[in-house]
C-alpha cells in the first residue's frame, strides 16, 4: 500500500468521513458500475468485504474497525478501482 493512486473520482461521496458509528458511501453519480466494496487497513490487511450489485449506496457500520485510518476500494468490471480514505474515531 505504498503506491496508491488515489481517486479523484468526485462522484463517490463518503459521509460522515470521519465516522464513529456508521457511514454512508453514495456511489449513485458514479460513471462507473461498483460491483464490490473492500476496507483495508493500513497494513493492508483486508477487514471487509462486501458485494454491491445493485446497489447505488451502501451503509457501512462500525463493527470492531480498530484502526484510524482505512483504505477503502471500489471496484468494477474492466478492471476499474477506486481507492479513498476512510477515518474512524
Amino acid at each position: 500500500l505504498s503506491s496508491i493512486d488515489w481517486s479523484t473520482d468526485n462522484d463517490i461521496s463518503i459521509y460522515p468521513n470521519p465516522f464513529s458509528s456508521q457511514t454512508r458511501i453514495d456511489f449513485s453519480k458514479s460513471k462507473h458500475v461498483i460491483t464490490k466494496l473492500e476496507l483495508i487497513d493500513t497494513q493492508g490487511k483486508m477487514v471487509y468485504s462486501s458485494a454491491t450489485y445493485n446497489k447505488t449506496q451502501f451503509e457501512l457500520i462500525n463493527t470492531n474497525f480498530h484502526d484510524k485510518m482505512y483504505i477503502l476500494r471500489l471496484s468494477g468490471p474492466n478492471n476499474y478501482n477506486s481507492y479513498h480514505k476512510i477515518l474512524t474515531q
